[in-house]
């Protein structure tokens, strides 16, 4: 009987703590965010203008394309040799990457192969500098 007291005794409190917090919430009368909000200065509002003024170029400038010709490519590209890319499961290597912007297919890791319908005019493959190739080798558990 006691513990079928205490048992009710502490539903009927959280329901109480429940019925206040959904108060709080629904009428915005959120004491904590409110007293940060008071502590908190208005320069994260300000707008600063850096721009620098222009100065007058007398160099010459190229004539416009009058094509106005779009170019479409990626300069952020990462292979295997990338940790983040290694384990998300990357499998290709820059040959491959290079290969499928030049509109070749590769296979992707779950088995298919992708490729572009059209190819690119420009790409870049940016793999990190640390740890390059290095989370592979630790993958591998023949060495």
């Amino acid at each position: 009987m006691k513990h079928l007291r205490n048992a009710i005794l502490v539903i009927i409190g959280l329901y109480v703590l429940t019925l206040g917090l959904v108060y709080v919430d629904v009428y915005d009368s959120r004491p904590i965010i409110s007293l940060f909000k008071n502590i908190q200065s208005d320069s994260a509002l300000e707008v600063v203008d850096f721009s620098v003024e222009k100065k007058d170029s007398s160099k010459t400038k190229p004539k416009p394309n009058k094509d106005r010709n779009p170019y479409y490519g990626d300069l952020h590209v990462h292979t295997k040799y990338s940790f983040d890319a290694y384990v998300f499961g990357v499998t290709a290597s820059p040959d491959d990457a290079y290969r499928y912007a030049k509109g070749e297919g590769v296979k992707h890791p779950l088995g298919y192969e992708m490729k572009l319908r059209e190819p690119l005019d420009f790409y870049a493959v940016t793999d990190h500098g640390f740890y390059m190739g290095m989370i592979q080798a630790y993958a591998d558990t023949m060495q």
